[in-house]
């Protein structure tokens, strides 16, 4: 607030950009999630450099930053390094590697479509909701057959004792529910 206050705030971002660029894999998670909150807050987008240098990290925790980045400052500059990323995941052979929760969202608000196979890799791998919404958010029509295979894998033993060890209970609410809707 005391930036805004003193109309620093263009500053603000520009320092906190260069600290995310340059110095993300010296930060532990809380500083970098701080320096991210504060550059969320102080500007307009944005900038894909620093979502490249973070999603380009080794380090887990920060790529998972850059992924949450993403989905909250979304524009077609930001959809061009996240293709660029999975598109390079895919050609190394790393796309089980970057696949997060965080990555679901991100490709969801930034409408980008073209990567719905990443969901469904998710869903497959990790099971979690985040991918299942994104992908009714990006193409409805294409889910209902993966949602019905992901569903197959729930044991029988599983389903009679309502024990689910195969798939998400939550992951299950989502398809129910869009199930139910979309007969």
């Amino acid at each position: 607030d005391l930036a805004k206050e003193r109309q620093e705030l263009p500053k603000l971002a520009q320092l906190t950009e260069n600290d995310l660029i340059n110095n993300h894999s010296k930060m532990n998670f809380n500083e970098l999630s701080h320096a991210t909150n504060m550059y969320v807050y102080s500007s307009q987008k944005a900038d894909p450099k620093v979502i490249k240098a973070l999603l380009n990290a080794k380090e887990p925790s920060v790529r998972k930053v850059g992924w949450r980045l993403a989905a909250v400052k979304p524009s077609s500059a930001v959809a061009a390094v996240l293709n660029d990323i999975l598109n390079k995941a895919l050609a190394d052979g790393r796309e089980d590697e970057i696949l997060d929760p965080d990555m679901a969202r991100a490709l969801q608000e930034n409408d980008m479509k073209g990567a719905y196979t990443f969901l469904v890799r998710g869903l497959q791998m990790q099971g979690t909701p985040e991918y299942a919404s994104a992908m009714l958010a990006l193409d409805p029509k294409s889910a209902t057959p993966v949602f019905l295979e992901y569903l197959m894998r729930a044991d029988l033993e599983d389903l009679r004792q309502l024990n689910q060890k195969s798939i998400n209970v939550y992951t299950c609410t989502v398809i129910f529910r869009f199930l139910i809707e979309n007969p």
